[in-house]
């Protein structure tokens, strides 16, 4: 039987290994098929390695905007913090006017 090269485009679990993305997998095109059809495999290794790379790319981009998400969180705690000491100071001060 005759091997191809196929390599992952999505995680998955092939003869009880997990196999990640970019992993290149020697099959008989009846191996292959079933996850072809899935979308797990395909043939063509430029492919494979631009959804590594957008994958990268979105791992990246979530972790910066979770910290981008966090920062205008303390941000904003410290805006509702300062307008509170503004209202405090200016209620002190106009009761002292009275």
């Amino acid at each position: 039987m005759e091997t191809s090269p196929f390599y992952v485009m999505k995680p998955t679990t092939f003869q009880k290994q997990k196999v990640r993305i970019g992993h290149r997998l020697d099959l008989t095109e009846s191996q292959a098929r079933p996850l072809i059809h899935g979308g797990f495999l395909t043939n063509d290794v430029n492919a494979s390695r631009y959804i590594a790379e957008l994958t990268h790319e979105l791992k990246n981009l979530t972790y910066e905007l979770g910290v981008a998400q966090e920062e205008l969180k303390q941000s904003e705690a410290e805006l509702e913090n300062l307008t509170q000491s503004i209202k405090t100071n200016s209620d002190t001060s106009t009761k002292e006017d009275k």
